[in-house]
């Protein structure tokens, strides 16, 4: 009788993660290729990757980084490179409200309540 392991839809992850750039502006993201040491005492030269992505394009990339582009907890995008990527695998993610950029004419306003001195 062969064996049924219930986890083995569960093991398997994509292999890459499509990334969409919503804004008018290029986005560049530095990414780290260097493979984890099998010691800690082995001497390791970092590697690095860069990535540019025009206004408007989708880019697939290696899921490996999908927590160096954006950090998400709770489906709240809370941290990471470039948090206004747009993750197509799930397009409904928010972003915290403090990685949202102010904007520059209610930000610069002065307050009518405030005395000038």
């Amino acid at each position: 009788m062969e064996a049924i392991n219930p986890f083995a839809a569960a093991v398997q992850r994509p292999t890459t993660t499509k990334w969409k750039n919503p804004t008018s502006q290029v986005v560049r993201l530095r990414l780290c290729t260097t493979p984890r040491p099998r010691f800690r005492y082995e001497p390791v030269t970092t590697q690095w990757t860069e990535v540019v992505i025009p206004p408007g394009e989708v880019v697939e990339l290696p899921s490996e980084y999908d927590n160096a582009i954006q950090r998400v907890r709770d489906g709240v995008i809370y941290s990471g490179q470039a948090p206004q990527l747009v993750n197509l695998a799930e397009p409904d993610r928010t972003i915290h409200p403090a990685l949202v950029p102010p904007d520059p004419q209610v930000a610069r306003k002065p307050s009518a309540t405030r005395e000038r001195r």
